[in-house]
């Protein structure tokens, strides 16, 4: 705080806006990576970003090397971000190193990235990275000429010439996470998204596509990008958390889309703005004061990132240079308006919610008017400002629990007094009685303005254990909608006890009968994570996200 003037820390103090990360915000202000393995592949790796404390790496020459280098970037940037970590078109550029290996020695080694990832167990006091990973099922037209870079960083044709390759990865990757840990257990990173392009909508890739819906009916920790949509470009990548970055800045899809990131979000409590507002036009008046609020703190942060890149030396991973160029480009990042209780502001205002078709086209207009504004600072500032659908993970929990002691005889929120939560961003209410088809409609109108991020989330019931059923589901999404990023998630229950691992949300093991040490998973706001649900549970969600799960409606056929 001591950064922050002391309106814009107050406003956080008071619950006004919620400043992500406030920990890192002084000596770690940015927030998550996009990588691009190439630069890799081709210079080598120094994971202190200067090789001057460690040992320094030359350009892979082994498929092996490869994925421990995949690894280690990701805990090395890890050290100097304070949010998540990406590569996405990961099998298209690992595509040349699998050249006449044998199918084994290819999911061995995807096997070592895959476990790596999840054993690197030394990120932010005491967890492994948060990652995401981007699979192909072809090689996109757009990459299809592009210089290929193989074993000792040389080029090696172009990235058509690898379709073979980019399958075989794709589907041993998908195998192993299917297969699970050794106890059978999801291996919960890295997020893999998985690419539905026009290319690999044909029968040929059926098989494919089917196994990655097997992964999605057994475990939920798929994620799917749907490329069809107009807004969506050449080329546009995401997090498991939810940022987005698409081909719409520079025009290059190299330049937008990687070696950035999101710099930093913050979120605007839009429910209090409903009690505060007397008519629609307060609704506006009170968002230019906390859009104004918004844009302050993240050029502040800004500011920041740019004495820790260049002046201070802290971010040395960042700022190493790949060719003649350092790593990553500040300048394409993103500075994004979060926000939460979409739903809770227009049932203040109108007395309903974003069921109510009149009232869903004043939240249109709202989120509208946000993105108007982030396009106009891009035109005044020529900076990349967008809008996001913030996770919120505690800030829907700290929202309300703030309100509902503010606003005692106004407060509307889910939950009690005791775990009280807001519906994250414009979604639709966990508990809601519409059906699928219903909220996917309403939701999918807000994926398109915005920009910085969102996500869907499809809570399946037991009928959707089914492949073939969530098959059906991606084909209407994909052709159909403008959902651009969901996920289908389902609740699992493990036995500490005896390792079964058990569908739904369990008290009691099916198979040993114990009933304190067992472990709930579920998707949390973005990503599967373990609930705290056992009796001597490490870690867990808090109380208004723990509500939340009991609240879902979970959608049967």
């Amino acid at each position: 705080f001591n950064v922050l003037p002391h309106n814009l820390a107050d406003a956080h103090m008071n619950g006004s806006v919620h400043i992500h990360d406030l920990e890192f915000f002084a000596g770690r202000p940015l927030n998550c990576l996009q990588h691009d393995l190439r630069q890799f592949i081709k210079y080598g790796l120094k994971v202190d970003g200067t090789g001057d404390h460690t040992s320094v790496a030359g350009a892979p020459n082994h498929i092996e090397t490869l994925m421990n280098h995949s690894g280690e970037i990701m805990l090395a940037a890890q050290q100097n971000m304070s949010g998540g970590l990406a590569m996405s078109l990961w099998n298209v550029f690992v595509a040349p190193f699998a050249v006449g290996l044998p199918y084994e020695k290819i999911q061995q080694a995807v096997e070592m990235f895959i476990f790596n990832l999840n054993m690197a167990y030394a990120a932010r006091g005491g967890q492994v990275p948060f990652t995401s990973v981007g699979l192909e099922f072809t090689v996109p037209d757009f990459l299809k000429n592009e210089p290929a870079y193989g074993p000792g960083g040389k080029q090696v044709g172009v990235y058509g010439d690898f379709e073979k390759e980019v399958r075989l990865i794709q589907r041993a990757f998908t195998e192993a996470l299917i297969k699970g840990d050794s106890e059978g257990k999801p291996h919960l990173f890295p997020n893999t998204i998985y690419y539905l392009r026009k290319e690999c909508l044909t029968p040929e890739f059926t098989e494919d596509i089917e196994r990655v819906h097997f992964l999605s009916a057994k475990f939920g920790t798929a994620y799917f990008i749907n490329m069809l949509p107009k807004y969506m470009g050449n080329h546009t990548n995401y997090m498991g958390c939810r940022t987005r970055f698409s081909d719409d800045w520079t025009g290059d899809w190299d330049t937008d889309t990687l070696r950035t990131g999101n710099l930093a979000y913050v979120t605007m409590n839009l429910p209090r703005i409903g009690y505060n507002a007397r008519d629609e036009n307060e609704i506006f008046d009170y968002l230019d004061d906390y859009m104004s609020i918004v844009e302050d703190v993240l050029m502040i942060r800004r500011e920041r990132a740019l004495k820790c890149l260049n002046d201070y030396k802290l971010l040395p991973f960042l700022t190493q240079k790949v060719g003649d160029d350092p790593y990553y480009r500040i300048e394409n990042s993103t500075l994004s308006f979060g926000f939460v209780g979409l739903n809770e502001m227009l049932m203040a205002q109108t007395g309903a919610g974003l069921e109510n078709p009149d009232s869903n086209k004043l939240g249109l207009k709202v989120i509208q008017y946000i993105n108007d504004r982030a396009s106009q600072l891009k035109s005044e500032t020529g900076l990349r400002w967008s809008v996001i659908q913030t996770p919120a993970e505690s800030t829907a929990y700290r929202f309300a629990t703030m309100d509902r002691e503010k606003y005692p005889d106004q407060i509307i929120c889910n939950g009690d007094s005791s775990a009280s939560y807001y519906t994250n961003s414009s979604h639709v209410p966990v508990d809601t009685g519409m059906s699928l088809p219903e909220k996917i409609k309403i939701e999918s109108e807000y994926h398109p303005i915005t920009r910085g991020g969102h996500i869907f989330h499809a809570f399946m019931g037991e009928s959707y254990s089914n492949p073939d059923s969530l098959m059906s589901l991606t084909d209407k999404i994909t052709h159909k909608t403008d959902i651009g990023f969901w996920a289908y998630s389902s609740a699992l229950s493990f036995c500490v006890n005896c390792k079964t691992l058990m569908k739904g949300l369990q008290s009691k093991c099916t198979h040993c009968g114990e009933t304190q040490e067992v472990e709930w998973y579920d998707r949390i706001t973005g990503y599967v994570q373990q609930v705290g649900h056992a009796k001597n549970a490490s870690g867990g969600w808090n109380a208004g996200k723990k509500q939340e799960l009991l609240d879902r409606n979970r959608w049967e056929k």
